[in-house]
């Protein structure tokens, strides 16, 4: 045969090209993950202002903080109380009032700590 006649890859290239196409997408998977993360992070931050906004505006008009989440929607401040992204047992949203102040607590996935809002001091 001739050398021209010779067409094609052999095993060995194809093997190559399929590991650094798996390798690739590994890389990408990755960062789409953490980008999710991020994502969810930064909806639990807006949604624990919201709700720490949404208090602040009880306390103004009863002269006192809500029991609990479920008074900010009697109130009429939410149709319905914001839910973490997840909703599964470690990430929801607490709720902790005791008066004089009150804290709301949510958990990041990216850096596995506590997200923290409400007027406390720390």
């Amino acid at each position: 045969m001739k050398e021209s006649d010779k067409r094609g890859f052999t095993l060995v290239e194809i093997i190559v090209v399929v590991a650094v196409i798996g390798l690739l997408s590994l890389v990408v998977f990755a960062s789409f993950e953490d980008s999710r993360k991020k994502a969810r992070d930064t909806a639990r931050i807006a949604d624990l202002e919201q709700i720490k906004a949404a208090v602040q505006v009880y306390g103004v008009t009863y002269k006192e903080y809500p029991d609990s989440l479920d008074d900010l929607v009697t109130a009429g401040l939410f149709s319905s109380v914001p839910e973490d992204p997840i909703n599964e047992d470690e990430y929801v949203y607490t709720y902790d009032n005791n008066e004089s102040c009150f804290s709301l607590t949510g958990k990041s996935e990216r850096n596995e700590s506590d997200i923290v809002a409400g007027n406390c001091p720390e």
